[in-house]
């Protein structure tokens, strides 16, 4: 097993892309906000490929500003499992992916 810390801006999105296309079994991912294209098309096409995916998004700011609906709309449209987080917290604002468990 590997666990590794991606940084950003410094490390970009790549080893995230690239974790996400060498997926084979699973990916969870819980996102703040979701919305870079080409993150969104990796996981839209790992679901394509039958990896098993799960989502958690944060459906809103704390201003009430809806955050990740168009990418909610968009992944679910895909066939993509997308789950809002508790509603018991106002905010979750966590960032985290596991691959193939």
């Amino acid at each position: 097993m590997s666990r590794y810390l991606v940084v950003m801006p410094d490390d970009s999105s790549q080893p995230i892309l690239e974790a996400i296309n060498n997926a084979s079994k699973s990916l969870r991912i819980k996102m703040f906000a979701f919305s870079d294209p080409h993150l969104l098309d990796a996981v839209i096409a790992a679901h394509r490929r039958e990896v098993k995916v799960r989502i958690m998004l944060n459906p809103a700011r704390r201003s009430g500003e809806a955050e990740n609906e168009a990418s909610h709309k968009m992944l679910t449209g895909a066939g993509v499992e997308v789950l809002d987080s508790n509603p018991a917290f106002d905010l979750t604002h966590e960032k985290s992916m596991v691959v193939d468990e």
